[in-house]
């Protein structure tokens, strides 16, 4: 695999045990919580409103329904909660956080002014 990544000219890289919390904060604030409320609207859909047809066997939901979920759970991903995120992946100390292309893009500045 080495000379292969290396004959396409890809740099490998070796990610330390322990690096997750600040390598993957986007993954863990904003995906994993996602995912959460995602997963409270499927549960409360089977155990509240999942129907069965006439064989017995329970009806999928609708599209509308599905989106609709997805659309509820992202609308619960917070500003704060990406500022948060952004902060806290934050590693390079000699710049100041406000400072950094993160805080100054123009998707990203509203939310971490």
């Amino acid at each position: 695999m080495k000379n292969f990544l290396a004959d396409r000219r890809i740099d490998q890289i070796i990610i330390l045990a322990g690096m997750t919390a600040y390598l993957q904060i986007l993954y863990i604030v904003i995906k994993k919580t996602f995912k959460d409320h995602l997963r409270t609207e499927v549960n409360d859909y089977i155990e509240n409103r999942m129907e069965r047809n006439q064989s017995g066997n329970f009806v999928k939901p609708s599209l509308k329904e599905i989106v609709n979920w997805v659309k509820n759970s992202w609308h619960k991903i917070t500003d704060i909660c990406v500022t948060n995120a952004l902060r806290s992946g934050y590693m390079d100390r000699k710049c100041p956080f406000k400072e950094s292309s993160v805080a100054r893009h123009e998707r990203f500045r509203p939310k971490v002014e």
